[in-house]
């Protein structure tokens, strides 16, 4: 998904219920990495199975055919505005090697840290292929590195020094 049709992208481009064109069914599930499982509210906004009845509160909003953070809008339009140019801050900061969207990102980590690997500079990397932060302490601490303090921009960082010219950022993302 080029930035300039993440730029155009509507309700229907981000999420469809039983599609594997929409962008979100693109990142978990295509893009290299794994994310899939775990709640669909990791994108903020998402399609849903219309035949299941839900019922929206403070924190979980739905109608027919989405589900969003309530905090994003009172409608799936609404949300995805909002979803969107946090999506846009990251796919377009991360190229230039800013990972502060990343970190003020309402996205899960695991989504937020994906859309970096996806839209990094592969000159001028950022994140390797680990979404998670607990793994990715979880692996630091086994590989020597201290992860005391740290947070995981500096982690990513760590691992691409310790990394460089031995192993692809995917395959320590896999590791």
């Amino acid at each position: 998904w080029p930035i300039e049709q993440l730029r155009t992208l509507t309700l229907a481009d981000y999420a469809t219920f039983g599609s594997k064109d929409c962008f979100i069914y693109w990142l978990e599930q295509i893009a290299p990495g794994g994310i899939g499982g775990g709640s669909a509210f990791k994108f903020g906004v998402f399609a849903r199975d219309p035949s299941q009845d839900k019922t929206s509160d403070d924190i979980y909003s739905y109608d027919d055919h989405y589900g969003w953070y309530t905090k994003l809008g009172t409608t799936a339009g609404e949300a995805l505005p909002k979803a969107k140019a946090s999506l846009l801050k990251i796919v377009e900061g991360v190229p230039q090697g800013d990972v502060s969207a990343v970190a003020d990102s309402p996205f899960f980590g695991t989504v937020a840290w994906k859309l970096a690997f996806c839209y990094q500079d592969p000159a001028r990397p950022i994140a390797v292929a680990c979404f998670s932060e607990k793994s990715l302490r979880d692996y630091c601490k086994t590989n020597g590195i201290n992860t005391l303090g740290v947070g995981a921009p500096e982690l990513h960082r760590a691992l691409i020094e310790q990394n460089a010219g031995r192993k692809t950022l995917r395959e320590v993302g896999m590791d």
